[in-house]
């Protein structure tokens, strides 16, 4: 990514107006978190009062979740959903449980896919909600990665995990609603 002009014209044209979200694939895509011009795009989104959404695992580059964190710390004023809550290094998104209780900026949600289906029938499904609770579930909302996962095999390992009904509402409706601004 040398340059992002070509970037923030396109989120500027009015074909662009009604989106909120815009999604960024790391590993697909073949770029760096890390890269000064991703934190220039991820700024100019959320001046644009645009939320990103980055695949938030790649098993290429086992550094990426210090990158998010360095990344969406360093915008406190863009809205971030990392999908797949890391998938198999969500442990490693427990660093924002300590973050958010040191007065970090409540920038991230987190969404579930993939990660809920993959560990529904594992014994470490109960880190897996133990983690989700530790960040807070006021950052969890539901995503099925489809057409990977089928939208309703997601929901029966969403609810394997032993969520309560509050903590399922939060994840499956509200906490979107509040993102999104339908709430």
């Amino acid at each position: 990514m040398s340059s992002t002009a070509p970037a923030r014209a396109a989120l500027r044209s009015p074909t662009c107006s009604p989106l909120r979200i815009i999604k960024l694939h790391p590993s697909s895509q073949e770029f760096d978190v890390a890269d000064p011009a991703v934190a220039r795009i991820t700024a100019h989104c959320g001046k644009l009062g645009m939320t990103v959404l980055f695949d938030s695992y790649d098993p290429f580059d086992p550094g990426q979740i210090g990158k998010f964190v360095k990344l969406t710390m360093s915008q406190p004023g863009t809205r971030f959903i990392l999908a797949h809550l890391g998938f198999t290094r969500f442990r490693e998104l427990g660093a924002f449980a300590l973050l958010r209780k040191l007065g970090a900026p409540a920038n991230v949600w987190f969404d579930v896919s993939a990660v809920a289906v993959f560990y529904a029938d594992n014994p470490a499904r109960e880190e897996l909600a133990a983690t989700m609770r530790s960040i807070g579930m006021d950052r969890m909302i539901f995503g099925s990665d489809w057409p990977v996962d089928d939208p309703q095999v997601t929901l029966r390992a969403v609810r394997s995990l032993g969520l309560t009904a509050g903590e399922e509402r939060l994840l499956l409706h509200d906490n979107m609603a509040k993102l999104i601004g339908t709430d």
